[in-house]
């Protein structure tokens, strides 16, 4: 049985938001013509540069694997309330000595068990499908980091994926996560993308 700890730790950690707001940029990009000018400058901005626009499909599948990942953790939850703890198989220290807790003497008996309030409650297919949804995920920012950047905001939009990708916390102090959030705020203020926030 999988460990809802690595769910966890995808969606709550690495997919946390370091930037928050909306699209609000109001000045022109230093080596481009146009302004930014609210949602008009964001859908031009979506238009003409493949990488923010998978940026934002990224932010998208981030979402629902965040949802997902949720709802299956609730749902194991009450699976193990259900049965009084996990297989034996499970890798889980927590896990394996609930499960000593519980009546494990028979252990078909005990898988039937599972397997049946699994069925019940939809538990396995919750988790397929935030499998899935992580694995679009992971391939959607993929195409990001191979997609060449046409905008300043491109760029910023590539190292914040970064960020949230590899940070285990927001304000993690091993290299190189604060040079890479020092980077993104000269890029944001030499391109002066003060008022460009991303949203969440």
């Amino acid at each position: 049985m999988a460990d809802s700890e690595i769910s966890t730790s995808l969606a709550a950690v690495t997919r946390r938001s370091f930037l928050s707001g909306t699209i609000l940029a109001s000045s022109v990009y230093p080596f481009q013509s146009r302004a930014l000018a609210g949602s008009s400058g964001a859908t031009s901005l979506l238009a003409s540069d493949p990488t923010y626009a998978l940026w934002h499909e990224w932010r998208a599948a981030c979402r629902v694997t965040k949802r997902l990942c949720h709802e299956q953790q609730r749902l194991e939850t009450r699976l193990i309330e259900m049965v009084g703890g996990r297989p034996a198989e499970s890798d889980d220290q927590n896990a394996t000595a609930k499960t000593a807790a519980c009546d494990t003497s028979c252990p078909r008996a005990y898988q039937t068990r599972w397997n049946a309030a699994d069925a019940e409650i939809g538990y396995s297919v919750a988790k397929e499908a935030e499998e899935r949804a992580g694995e679009h995920e992971q391939e959607l920012a993929e195409a990001l980091w191979v997609t060449p950047a046409r905008s300043l905001a491109g760029i910023a939009c590539k190292l914040d994926a970064l960020l949230r990708e590899g940070e285990w916390c927001e304000t993690c102090p091993e290299f190189p996560w604060p040079q890479i959030r020092s980077a993104l705020t000269d890029l944001m203020r030499l391109a002066r993308l003060e008022n460009f926030s991303f949203h969440t």
